[in-house]
């Protein structure tokens, strides 16, 4: 259970829930960070409330937690702590902090999101204690509200209200001991809202599993598109014939920054059947992506024989991953030829 007086304490910032059922929408929250700044990085500082306890938990969450690739692997702002940094965090219970005076029993708030010059506060007196100084039934965790703040001066994330394992946005965190109170990184949805409005940090790494609700989405995440191209003349026996495609995030609008990707380090299968035939011998052969752009797959192919023409068709496909849904390829033909 709660306990008393929790339940009112804890809108965590200013922003209001979507109303939207799906989750999440990539709402905005003050405003999002340009590529220029996103290369630049956030620096900040102390103010002199914050007290020497606390700076580690406030560092791990700004500097490790947010830029996990495992758990982050969008496009983000990096800050660094530093001495005189534009950006503040501050430790105070204040009634005249203005970003959070509308939130009488708030625990963090934050302002200046997507500005050089965000501030963090941290409730000095949670009403419960801090888990990190007391770990008792109905504590709060220090980095489980840093990180709901860093993702709204970080990563122009709005509140969404779904539960602690899809987001840290909640409106309501948990405390100890409920599921998710701990919990210091990103979660699903976070990350997925991230790569659609800043694209992926690494377009080998994982795509978030929480697209949802994105229009033109697939039946469990974005939908992918694998091509196939041959060459259009025939070849003798023994000469190889190369097929090419890429292996790609479809090109829509609605898919934000991730439209059009191209998606290297995954596996292409090859599925091959006797021209008429109308079995296929089903992953006959595979190849891995590579970074192209254009084209980011090949595979060669040759028969033996001595007379007559003998033709196989080849379809390839990409049997999806956690948020990128499978394609196949359109039917392309190999033929040979007479011996070379």
């Amino acid at each position: 259970m709660r306990v008393a007086g929790a339940l009112t304490a804890l809108l965590l910032s200013i922003a209001a829930v979507p109303a939207d059922a799906h989750n999440p929408t990539p709402a905005p929250y003050g405003r999002s960070w340009s590529i220029t700044e996103v290369s630049a990085g956030s620096t900040y500082d102390w103010d002199a409330s914050v007290p020497a306890w606390l700076k580690p938990y406030v560092q791990d969450v700004l500097q490790t937690q947010w830029a996990s690739s495992t758990t982050n692997n969008s496009k983000h702002v990096v800050f660094r702590q530093q001495a005189g940094g534009s950006a503040t965090v501050y430790f105070t219970n204040s009634t005249g902090v203005a970003a959070c005076n509308n939130l009488p029993g708030w625990l963090g708030c934050a302002s200046g999101a997507g500005s050089t010059a965000w501030k963090i506060w941290l409730r000095r007196s949670p009403g419960q204690p801090w888990c990190q100084l007391n770990l008792v039934s109905g504590c709060w965790d220090v980095e489980r509200i840093g990180i709901h703040e860093t993702g709204h001066i970080g990563g122009f994330l709005d509140h969404m209200d779904t539960s602690e394992s899809d987001t840290v946005m909640t409106p309501v965190p948990a405390n100890r001991p409920e599921s998710g109170w701990s919990t210091h990184h990103l979660q699903r949805c976070d990350e997925a809202r991230m790569q659609i409005l800043y694209d992926v940090a690494s377009l080998a790494g994982g795509y978030a599993n929480c697209f949802d609700h994105i229009p033109g989405h697939g039946p469990t995440g974005l939908y992918s598109v694998v091509s196939a191209a041959a060459p259009l003349t025939a070849d003798c026996y023994g000469a190889g014939l190369t097929l090419t495609g890429r292996l790609s995030v479809k090109t829509d609008s609605n898919y934000g920054a991730l439209s059009g990707n191209s998606l290297p380090s995954r596996t292409v299968f090859l599925d091959r059947r006797p021209m008429g035939s109308a079995a296929w011998m089903i992953d006959y052969a595979s190849v891995a992506t590579d970074g192209g752009s254009s084209t980011n797959w090949s595979r060669t192919f040759s028969v033996s024989g001595s007379s007559g023409v003998t033709t196989y068709e080849f379809r390839a496909h990409f049997k999806g991953e956690s948020g990128l849904d499978a394609d196949y390829s359109p039917v392309v033909g190999l033929t040979w030829s007479n011996p070379c």
